[in-house]
């Protein structure tokens, strides 16, 4: 039986970045993962399916890592997750046109877990998901939406108060580490949009085309740090939120006053 799932897509040339991930609490989402790292960076690194069918020899190790980096404020990094007493790993990387695209990554508590029959249908599963992360990119960027300020944001006095820090463009609510890298950039750019004009509503292409933001000049996609962003913001339960209106638009909802502040250079 298939435990848990992660699917990991890339965030810069040797990193990946966790976008779902299901049976996790926390979720992980936007835990990096090095190209060659633990399973799921050695499966991206290789193009091939990596599996461990008893990982008592390494469990220790993977839990005192974890347990390093629990203090997501402290160390500006989210933690990976994973089953503390996993026996059977393996991670399944995702192909388009012969390009790794991230990887998908089980675990399970039985050692052995993995047999041929699960390789070739997660295999299956893997290509279609690959496929999938292609066609939305593609898909993405569609017509460019008004500049308006449509009122999406529930009237409340309460003050956010939000810490961008430009050295790795960290991301701080009232105090709560959100987000760095691109992601971080991405909302810090809406942020400033929504200060300066009241904007509230985005589109996809707006953003590819800004050069402010420095977005990565190799094929990446847009839609899937938009969703890791959205999918952090939610789980920390935090007074901004991004909302999906369409494809390849983007509504960006505040519950409250914005005061936003810049560190570094």
């Amino acid at each position: 039986m298939l435990n848990y799932l992660e699917r990991y897509a890339f965030k810069e040339r040797r990193q990946l970045v966790t976008i779902g991930s299901l049976g996790y609490a926390p979720s992980g989402i936007g835990s990096d993962v090095e190209l060659g790292q633990c399973v799921i960076g050695a499966a991206a690194e290789s193009g091939s399916i990596v599996k461990v069918s008893d990982m008592s020899r390494v469990r220790r190790l993977n839990a005192a890592v974890r347990d390093s980096s629990s203090d997501e404020n402290r160390t500006r990094s989210i933690v990976l997750p994973g089953m503390p007493d996993a026996m059977s790993q393996i991670a399944v990387p995702l192909i388009v046109a012969g390009v790794v695209r991230g990887a998908l990554f089980f675990e399970s508590r039985a050692r052995l877990a993995f047999t041929k029959a699960d390789e070739a249908a997660l295999s299956i599963i893997a290509r279609q998901a690959a496929l999938a992360l292609a066609f939305s990119e593609r898909n993405s960027e569609e017509a460019e939406v008004g500049r308006r300020a449509v009122q999406l944001s529930p009237a409340t006095d309460r003050t956010i108060h939000v810490a961008h820090h430009r050295f790795d463009d960290s991301i701080f609510i009232d105090g709560n580490y959100v987000i760095k890298g691109v992601a971080g950039r991405l909302l810090a750019f809406m942020l400033d949009q929504h200060l300066t004009s009241g904007r509230n509503e985005f589109t996809n292409r707006e953003i590819r085309l800004d050069s402010g933001l420095r977005l990565p000049d190799f094929k990446d996609n847009l839609e899937t740090r938009l969703l890791l962003l959205r999918r952090r913001l939610e789980e920390k339960r935090l007074p901004i939120r991004l909302i999906r209106l369409g494809r390849g638009r983007i509504g960006f909802e505040v519950e409250g006053r914005v005061r936003l502040s810049r560190e570094g250079a």
